[in-house]
């Protein structure tokens, strides 16, 4: 929770300081969000590989990419609207 408020925090600045544009703190929250969710899936697959379950991995992997394919074909359908 800490990290999601710090992220919050620091964006405004990442934005203005780094991008020089302010309009982009919502990008650079999306970001923080996505490493931070990140972090947390990558310590998930550690353990997994860990306690050999290479089973559970391959079924999150193969729905992961099905949801990624679906979402493509959707946009591609709906000409990205």
């Amino acid at each position: 929770m800490t990290a999601f408020g710090l992220i919050c925090l620091i964006a405004p600045l990442g934005a203005r300081y780094l991008a020089k544009d302010p309009a982009l703190t919502g990008l650079f929250i999306l970001y923080g969000l996505i490493v931070v969710v990140n972090l947390i899936s990558e310590s998930s697959t550690g353990l997994l590989q860990i306690f050999d379950r290479f089973k559970g991995i391959a079924a999150l992997n193969i729905t992961q990419s099905l949801v990624t394919l679906v979402l493509i074909a959707l946009a591609y359908v709906s000409h990205g609207v």
